[in-house]
């Protein structure tokens, strides 16, 4: 019991949220969210290491209140990054194995830099990223992207690319467009473009945009 929580709860949610090693086959050290990924990974270290200790406790009021404690984290934890990333958007990516995914949903902050729209109906957009954030870019956002994060809103605009056209349809437009200069947070899928001449790590396909606090 023991060692199934430790594995569960302990590396299965470091790997999740990136905080000590990564995500797996992505950069190391990207973490879930600007502000909250590497807490949630720490706060589930100690957890961990603490949780044998008390799992040996002959107190079944502790073992039960430490049971219920992990259970209610894990559950509240996997809600809300269900309902902070659409997966549902992946169905209208035309084309999804032109991407590496690090992380299928994540956080960063930044400032709107530079928009424009893309044949394949997508916003193509500019972020560069608030200090602490370095991880997210490669070599091409800095030569290629002006140092900037890809972010792309898919299917927002008319679409002129013939293999982009099926993929796009019923797609929902629930991203709201920010402005240049806009100061937000942004929340998708972290992923590197493979196309030809491209190579720069994206926010693809964005699932929100707030303005940062």
């Amino acid at each position: 019991m023991v060692k199934y929580w430790e594995d569960k709860m302990f590396w299965g949610s470091n790997q999740k949220h990136g905080c000590f090693n990564g995500s797996v086959g992505g950069p190391a050290g990207v973490r879930s969210g600007a502000k909250n990924g590497c807490f949630h990974g720490c706060l589930l270290r100690i957890i961990g290491l603490f949780f044998p200790y008390f799992f040996s406790l002959k107190i079944d009021f502790m073992r039960k209140l430490l049971f219920v404690l992990l259970l209610s984290y894990s559950l509240v934890n996997t809600l809300w990054g269900q309902a902070a990333c659409d997966n549902s958007l992946w169905q209208h990516v035309y084309n999804p194995s032109r991407f590496t995914v690090w992380k299928r949903c994540t956080t960063v902050t930044g400032v709107i830099k530079a928009m424009k729209k893309e044949p394949d109906g997508d916003f193509h957009i500019q972020l560069l990223l608030d200090p602490g954030q370095p991880r997210f870019l490669n070599q091409r956002n800095i030569d290629a992207q002006n140092g900037c994060l890809v972010l792309e809103i898919i299917c927002y605009n008319k679409v002129k690319q013939p293999d982009a056209v099926d993929a796009c349809n019923n797609c929902p437009e629930n991203v709201t467009i920010p402005r240049i200069g806009d100061h937000v947070q942004v929340t998708g899928s972290f992923v590197k473009d493979l196309e030809a001449n491209h190579g720069w790590n994206e926010i693809h396909p964005v699932s929100q945009i707030v303005p940062a606090s």
